[in-house]
């Protein structure tokens, strides 16, 4: 893997997940709290195997909710920044993590797919490349001098951090396929029917149902080539990474889907 790539998955890895918490900030009493609907008492019933593995749930008040919220703030700007990435990574991860076991109930696909990438990037040179030292200042570490001159960086984490994307493409593929609703047409149709899943410029779509078809085949069909994102390399890689960015931005702007596309 190429240094340069772990910059660039650490800066966007700190930028999600900063902005995720500031996006569930806005509902901080209301899903994280005991005055909100799902009181610890309640998760504990719903959810006794993990409802205390979350340092959310030593208290139910509105501070300490928004105290660990502020930290999960400051360990995804440290992740964009670069300094003391590891620490960064693992504080991230527990947080988050624990953020996402106090309330399971407004989680989606993304979220998971947030988590694993952090917790790949545990295990990962983060701090590779251009990354903040300790002192507060700008360094150059050896794996962006080794970028400069061609070098690769061969770590057992960087497998499973490629190789995590398109095993969640496949599986989504793998499920559209057992139905109708994809392959002609109808699934992405039924879901802009719907106001309330639609935002921006996903109201002027809602009326093109043909467009809105070919958009869900041409989905499903950039789906079942995601293998191509680790078995080809060069131009041909770099065109289906093109294609999957531009259906992610493209959900961002038509569906609430929140951090979910930026996670993928």
């Amino acid at each position: 893997m190429d240094p340069r790539a772990l910059v660039a998955l650490r800066v966007v890895l700190g930028a999600t997940l900063l902005v995720d918490v500031c996006l569930r900030a806005r509902f901080l009493r209301f899903f994280y709290t005991d005055t909100g609907v799902l009181p610890r008492s309640v998760l504990a019933e719903r959810f006794p195997t993990v409802a205390h593995a979350s340092l959310y749930t030593l208290t139910g008040g509105d501070w300490w909710v928004a105290f660990l919220f502020a930290l999960t703030g400051i360990a995804a700007g440290c992740l964009v920044a670069g300094y003391r990435t590891k620490a960064a990574a693992v504080c991230a991860l527990v947080l988050l993590t624990g953020l996402h076991v106090r309330n399971p109930l407004v989680l989606n696909g993304g979220d998971s797919l947030l988590r694993r990438l952090l917790l790949w990037s545990v295990f990962l040179p983060l701090g590779t490349g251009m990354a903040m030292g300790a002192n507060g200042t700008r360094v150059e570490t050896a794996g962006s001098a080794d970028a400069r001159d061609g070098g690769q960086l061969l770590h057992p984490a960087a497998v499973g951090l490629l190789v995590q994307p398109v095993v969640v493409y496949v599986a989504n593929a793998t499920v559209k396929l057992r139905g109708d609703a994809w392959t002609d047409g109808t699934a992405v149709a039924m879901v802009f029917s719907l106001d309330s899943f639609t935002v921006l410029f996903g109201d002027a779509l809602a009326g093109r149902p043909r467009v809105l078809a070919a958009l869900g085949v041409g989905w499903l069909a950039l789906l079942c080539c995601a293998p191509a994102l680790v078995a080809t390399t060069g131009r041909t890689r770099a065109l289906v990474v093109g294609a999957f960015a531009a259906a992610h931005t493209g959900m961002a702007l038509t569906l609430p889907s929140g951090c979910s596309p930026w996670s993928a």
